[in-house]
């Protein structure tokens, strides 16, 4: 089980939840899982990606992505502009500038990595099940 925590939430990757201070738990899709916050579109549609975990209009909509590749977790950087850091390490953007595909660059993040949005910090734990 793992989980990122900051001082309102809780998520846990693994079997996908995610848990705030209000108790509340949302099931998420098992596998790569995008993070940012969650935005009003034209039509007035609340649009988020697959975990919105910030209201701060810093971290991106879709901000980073936690990959899993059946070993190990990976954090890919999605924005370029309010970046991403690795235990205070800025992480290369995941993202190619022409194509807007995945280009590849990940950064392994293990039990206890510090994980920054923009402003917002995160800590990644991994938990038995």
């Amino acid at each position: 089980m793992v989980t990122l925590l900051n001082l309102e939430q809780q998520w846990i990757l693994g079997r996908l939840h995610i848990f705030e201070v209000t108790g509340v738990e949302y099931e998420l899709p098992f596998g790569n899982c995008t993070i940012g916050r969650a935005w009003v579109d034209a039509s007035g549609k609340l649009m988020k990606p697959d975990l919105a975990v910030s209201k701060n209009m810093r971290v991106s909509r879709f901000h980073a992505q936690i990959i899993f590749d059946g070993t190990n977790y990976y954090i890919a950087d999605l924005t370029g502009k309010n970046r991403t850091r690795v235990n205070g390490q800025l992480i290369e953007c995941g993202i190619d500038s022409i194509t807007r595909q995945l280009n590849g660059k990940k950064t392994l993040i293990e039990n206890g990595t510090k994980i920054q949005l923009s402003s917002e910090e995160y800590t990644f734990i991994v938990k038995e099940l």
